[in-house]
C-alpha cells in the first residue's frame, strides 16, 4: 500500500469486501447482509469487509442501467456511474465518519483481464472514483478485477492494468481467481489462474500498490470442496500474497448460522 501501514494478518484468509463476517470465532447466529445499492462501500478493520448494514440509497436506477451495456460501448453511462459513486461516498462518510472500524474503500465496479476491446471507460472510472474517494476520506482503496474469458494474453493484462493503476489511486488489487464462476478444476489452476495473477502482481509492483488473491469459495452453485480452496490458497501463498474469499456468508456457514465443512476445515488447518 502506498505509504500506509498494512492491516494485521491474523489469518492468511479473510473475507471478501462484500461479506458480512470475518473468519474469526463467532458468537451466536450470523448477521444478515443485504447487497448494498451503493457504489462505494466502507471496509471494516482487519477483515476488510463491508459493515453489516444494508444501505438503501436512491442510486439503484443509475447503477442498474449499467448492467446491460458494455463499458466499451459509446453510450455506456460512465458519467452517471461516477456521479452515483460520489453521492454514495458522501452518504457512507456521513454515516460512518466516526467509526473506528472503517478502514478503507471498496470499488464494486470491476475491471477484468482485457481482450481486444480493452476496458472501455473503466480506466476513467477507476481514476476519477479512487481520487474522489480519497478526497472524501483519505483511506486505502481496494478494487477486485476478475479473470475474464476475453483475456487471452497475460502480457496485455499486465500492460493495461499497469496503465490503469498508475493513473488511478488504488492501493490494493484483489484479483478474483474465477475458479467458482468458471468452474476451473484444480488441475488447471497453473494455466488458467497463475499467469493472470502474475501479470496482475507485476502491474501492481510497477504502480506501487498491493496484490491480493480473491479466492472464490464456490464451484458452480455449491460451496467449494476444502481441497480445492486449499489449492487456491496455495497459489496465494506461493506468491506471498494475502487471500480473501467470495463468498463467506453463502458458502462457509449454513442458513441457521452454523459452521459447515469448509469453515470447520479451515479453522482446523490453522491449529
Amino acid at each position: 500500500m502506498r505509504g500506509r501501514a498494512r492491516p494485521p494478518r491474523t489469518h492468511r484468509l479473510s473475507t471478501n469486501a462484500g461479506d458480512a463476517l470475518s473468519l474469526y470465532p463467532r458468537r451466536g447466529p450470523s448477521p444478515t447482509l443485504s447487497t448494498p445499492s451503493v457504489a462505494a462501500l466502507p471496509l471494516r478493520g482487519r477483515a476488510w469487509h463491508a459493515p453489516c448494514l444494508a444501505l438503501r440509497c436512491e442510486l439503484e436506477s443509475s447503477w442498474r442501467q449499467t448492467s446491460t451495456i458494455h463499458t466499451c460501448h459509446p453510450v455506456f453511462p460512465i458519467d452517471s456511474v461516477i456521479t452515483a459513486t460520489r453521492l454514495s461516498a458522501e452518504l457512507v462518510s456521513s454515516r460512518f465518519a466516526d467509526s473506528a472500524a472503517w478502514a478503507g474503500w471498496y470499488l464494486p465496479m470491476e475491471f477484468w483481464t482485457p481482450g481486444a476491446l480493452g476496458l472501455g471507460e473503466l480506466p476513467r472510472y477507476a481514476q476519477e472514483t479512487s481520487m474522489y474517494l480519497k478526497s472524501v476520506r483519505d483511506l486505502p482503496v481496494l478494487g477486485s478485477p476478475f479473470i475474464s474469458d476475453l483475456g487471452v494474453d497475460p502480457e496485455t493484462t499486465r500492460a493495461v492494468f499497469t496503465t490503469l493503476l498508475q493513473a488511478a489511486d488504488i492501493d490494493i488489487v484483489a484479483l478474483q481467481d474465477g475458479v467458482g464462476a468458471r468452474q476451473i478444476p484444480t488441475s488447471e489452476l497453473a494455466t488458467r489462474v497463475r499467469p493472470w495473477l502474475e501479470a496482475t502482481q507485476a502491474a501492481c509492483d510497477t504502480a506501487g500498490c498491493e496484490t491480493w488473491l480473491n479466492a472464490e469459495s464456490f464451484f458452480g452453485p455449491n460451496a467449494a470442496a476444502p481441497d480445492g480452496v486449499e489449492a487456491q490458497l496455495g497459489i496465494a501463498s506461493t506468491h506471498g500474497l494475502l487471500a480473501v474469499t467470495f463468498e463467506f456468508s453463502n458458502y462457509w456457514i449454513d442458513e441457521d448460522g452454523s459452521s459447515n465443512e469448509l469453515y470447520d476445515w479451515y479453522f482446523a488447518s490453522q491449529r
